[in-house]
């Protein structure tokens, strides 16, 4: 996909993805179309601008790939008191959830939503994927609907409208939950995601026109995780941990999560030994097996090839 891309330089030429760029998209994608929680450890010169490239992959796979299923999922989990937005003309409002029930003429199933007052409105299964977003994870009392100003409708981005499929983004806009996770320094991540620019066609793109955290809109395709949350994630989540002390202290707790370490070379040298060593000793002691071969048979399908001086191990615990 991104073949249309060039990346602009510091002196503000517009140069082709260099070989690192495009092996650390190959290698997101390789881990995100697992179907395994596979792990990965990674060593570059940089673990900063490598996260971004490799949050990129994942993002782009996230927007090519979603899963109708997992969205049905997601309506049939919906829990009393949670928060949704429902499209009426062109507006969307947020209500509350009473419950996951069935429409009182056509017996078919239904969202049932309520406010304060309550009013209930019965939400038909076929417009659910083009009138129902997901909006809040939290539970709350059953409060007022609301109108909600900030929603970022996805299909009207010319950028993503050009080169994602407009099914798919609908499907990405409605489910409206991260399945890409960043554990890292969120305000150094942030500060420094503008140095990486890129061009499609005479178009100037951002990082920011891939990523949404939902800090200003309500559109969300990826979160950052806080030091004592792993819960609640989604069970096929990808997470990209910046650092050799956060993949020791979260790497047994994300077991059952695709992930990626991404250590950079100038760390302590004791804290990434220790985490190489409890890797090696898982597979030694047979906890864990070693895939590099099905990363390498995968990046030649894909005429791409590990940087030199790059160390990676892949495994499955």
């Amino acid at each position: 996909m991104f073949n249309s891309f060039q990346y602009v330089h510091p002196n503000g030429e517009d140069l082709p993805f260099e070989k690192w760029m495009k092996f650390g998209i190959e290698l997101a994608q390789f881990l995100k179309m697992q179907p395994e929680p596979v792990k990965l450890y990674i060593s570059v010169p940089s673990s900063l601008l490598f996260s971004y490239i490799f949050t990129l992959g994942c993002i782009d796979y996230d927007f090519r790939h979603p899963i109708k299923e997992r969205l049905l999922e997601k309506y049939l989990l919906l829990k009393p008191g949670q928060r949704i937005l429902y499209k009426v003309d062109d507006e969307w409002i947020a209500h509350s959830v009473e419950e996951i029930g069935e429409h009182p003429i056509s017996k078919k199933r239904a969202i049932v939503l309520r406010d304060r007052l309550k009013s209930i409105n019965y939400v038909p299964e076929e417009r659910w994927a083009t009138h129902i977003s997901i909006f809040d994870e939290e539970i709350t009392d059953i409060r007022n609907v609301r109108k909600v100003n900030n929603v970022f409708n996805i299909l009207e981005d010319e950028f993503l409208n050009a080169i994602y499929e407009e099914e798919k983004l609908q499907l990405v806009m409605m489910q409206n939950t991260p399945n890409t996770y960043v554990y890292t320094n969120k305000t150094e991540w942030n500060a420094y995601k503008e140095t990486l620019k890129l061009r499609y066609l005479e178009q100037e793109i951002l990082l920011d026109n891939f990523f949404f955290d939902g800090s200003l809109t309500t559109f969300r395709n990826i979160g950052f995780l806080e030091h004592k949350v792993t819960e609640n994630l989604p069970i096929d989540a990808t997470i990209i941990l910046n650092g050799s002390s956060r993949g020791i202290r979260k790497l047994d707790l994300l077991k059952d999560q695709k992930c990626v370490l991404i250590i950079d070379r100038h760390e302590l040298k004791a804290k990434v030994e220790e985490l190489q060593f409890k890797i090696e000793n898982d597979c030694l002691m047979g906890k864990s097996k070693v895939i590099n071969k099905n990363l390498i048979e995968y990046l030649k399908e894909h005429n791409t090839y590990i940087p030199e001086g790059v160390e990676i191990i892949v495994w499955i615990p």
